[in-house]
């Protein structure tokens, strides 16, 4: 991994610091997979609380924008959960059993992770330190390690679940209650997700696919056993019973081959989808890169001068 000077343009206006990047790496290469990529481990923390360039960090407008984005979101969907569950709810206990309840609940325990770490990383750590540089930030931690988990899956699920709930599921907005619904739940975390994958700095290892599909298989072996055990889906029949299924198109009683033919296409569209998240990521290190690296010339001839001149002063001093 390459090193870089950068000018200082945080709070704290002392010399120049040497700041790594994963996106300055020479030319826009993909390595072979380890086995050891299955982890979560040997990345930095820097990348988990900046956006995608560090020449977009080092312009303070950005670097408040990117706060403030990252610090509005937990707030949003606290307030939503807290809407839904206490006044729109109208099925219940029973709406823990959508796999969208699952994903909404999942990613705003994200948003709220990577708001913790953008706070501790990048807010105290310059209020401490003086400096907001990844060599002046703590190693990884397990509080980055979890939202690097929590991105995989998220990321990935909200956006397949807005594709199958607008696609499939979706059959008319009512009321201004149920467009608020729809929007906060399937439609916004997609977005966000998209924001995420295009704009943050976050790694995207081609292996980590595992996450978002152990997600998908959980829930579908969750729908096996409810089924099998009696249980009862939020809908209802013609004659105002319950249905035996949570989705139709998970109705293990009277269409197994499609419950089971979706498992299936369900796992494909989770390693498809992670796969294009892994194409962005890499793509957007090559877009970013030239920039990056006119910004080392820059920084690099502005440190050789500076330290040019300090010679020059010794010399004068003898």
């Amino acid at each position: 991994m390459s090193t870089r000077i950068t000018p200082v343009t945080s709070c704290s206006e002392t010399e120049p610091l040497l700041v790594k990047s994963e996106f300055n790496m020479p030319g826009c290469r993909c390595r072979r997979p380890r086995c050891r990529d299955f982890g979560l481990g040997a990345s930095e923390a820097g990348f988990f609380t900046r956006p995608l360039s560090q020449c977009c960090y080092d312009i303070i407008f950005f670097r408040i924008l990117w706060y403030i984005y990252r610090l509005i979101l937990p707030v949003i969907y606290i307030t939503y959960l807290i809407w839904f569950w206490g006044f729109f709810n109208g099925v219940g206990a029973k709406a823990i059993l959508f796999l969208t309840t699952w994903s909404v609940l999942g990613f705003t325990l994200y948003v709220i992770v990577a708001a913790g770490n953008v706070v501790w990383d990048r807010m105290c750590t310059c209020a401490r330190d003086g400096a907001m540089y990844e060599s002046d930030e703590p190693d990884m931690g397990v509080h980055h390690m979890f939202q690097w988990f929590l991105f995989n899956i998220f990321v990935n699920a909200e956006i397949i679940v807005a594709v199958v709930y607008w696609t499939i599921i979706h059959d008319g907005i009512n009321d201004t209650e149920e467009w608020i619904h729809d929007i906060t739940a399937h439609l916004a975390p997609a977005i966000f997700s998209l924001i995420d994958v295009f704009f943050s700095a976050t790694p995207v290892r081609v292996l980590h696919f595992i996450y978002p599909l152990g997600y998908g298989v959980t829930y579908f072996i969750f729908a096996v056993i409810y089924w099998a055990a009696g249980g009862r889906g939020a809908g209802r029949n013609d004659d105002g019973t319950y249905t035996n299924y949570i989705y139709s198109f998970l109705d293990f009683e009277e269409n197994l081959p499609m419950a089971m033919g979706f498992l299936v296409i369900m796992m494909i569209t989770c390693m498809i989808v992670h796969l294009l998240i892994w194409g962005v990521y890499h793509l957007k290190k090559c877009l970013t890169r030239d920039t990056d690296e006119r910004n080392d010339q820059t920084a690099n001839s502005e440190f050789t001068m500076v330290k040019t001149n300090s010679h020059s002063i010794d010399d004068i001093r003898v």
